[in-house]
C-alpha cells in the first residue's frame, strides 16, 4: 500500500470517528455551508475530506449544469463562470432547506446563497509553492498570491446576516481543518471580526 493510500484510509477513519463524536449536533442539520479561497488553498481537498459528513457541490459543476459555464479563457487560464445570472436561478432553487449538510465548494462559493460562508487562507509563500506544482503560469501565480496578500474573498465581503468565519490551511492537514469547520457550526457560528482577520502583510513584516 502507497503512503498516500494509507493517509487516505488515516484520514477517512478521523473523519468517522469525528462523525461519531458529532452525530445529533447542529453539524447533522438543514445548513448550506459556502466554502471558498483562493486557489490552492485546500478547498477541494477539505471538500473531499468532509464528503462522509456531508453532501459536497463544486460551484463550477452547477454553473456547467445551468448552462453558466463559459469557453476557456487563455489569459485567465480557466472557464468563465458567469456568477451573476448563475446566482438567481440558484436562489429559486434553493428556497428550501437543503436535506442536510451541504458543501458549496469553489472560489465563487461566497457569492452563492449559502447559510454561512468558510474561507480558507494560506500563507502565501506556501500557497506559491503549490501553485508552481500545479503548473500554473507565473502571472497566475502572481495573481493568486497577491489576492491571498490583500486578504482574499474578504475583499468581497459584505455586511449581511450571513456568518462568515476564516481558516489557516498552511500547515494544518484536511481533517484538522474539517474538525475546526464542525466545532465552528457546532458553536453558534460566530462571525469572524474583521480586526482578526489574517492579514498576511503584517505577519510577513513582523507586525
Amino acid at each position: 500500500m502507497s503512503r498516500q493510500a494509507f493517509h487516505g484510509i488515516i484520514v477517512r477513519i478521523t473523519i468517522a470517528l469525528m462523525w461519531g463524536v458529532y452525530a445529533g449536533s447542529c453539524v447533522t442539520g438543514a445548513l448550506r455551508v459556502g466554502l471558498t479561497g483562493t486557489p490552492g488553498t485546500g478547498k477541494t481537498t477539505v471538500a473531499k475530506a468532509i464528503s462522509d459528513l456531508a453532501v459536497t457541490l463544486n460551484v463550477s459543476d452547477l454553473a456547467e449544469e445551468k448552462g453558466f459555464l463559459g469557453s476557456f479563457e487563455p489569459d485567465e487560464e480557466v472557464k468563465e463562470i458567469d456568477i451573476e445570472n448563475l446566482v438567481p436561478v440558484i436562489e429559486e432553487e434553493w428556497i428550501t432547506e437543503p436535506d442536510g449538510l451541504t458543501i458549496i465548494e469553489g472560489h465563487l462559493a461566497h457569492h452563492l446563497p449559502c447559510d454561512v460562508v468558510v474561507v480558507l487562507r494560506c500563507d502565501p509563500d506556501i500557497l506559491r509553492e503549490r501553485l508552481e506544482k500545479r503548473g500554473y503560469s507565473e502571472k497566475k501565480i502572481n495573481d493568486n498570491v497577491e489576492w491571498e496578500l490583500m486578504g482574499s474573498m474578504w475583499n468581497e465581503y459584505e455586511d449581511t446576516n450571513v456568518p462568515w468565519t476564516e481558516f489557516d490551511c498552511s500547515n494544518s492537514s484536511a481533517s484538522d481543518i474539517v474538525k475546526s469547520i464542525i466545532e465552528w457550526l457546532d458553536s453558534g457560528m460566530q462571525s469572524t471580526q474583521s480586526s482578526m482577520v489574517l492579514d498576511w502583510v503584517s505577519h510577513k513584516e513582523g507586525i
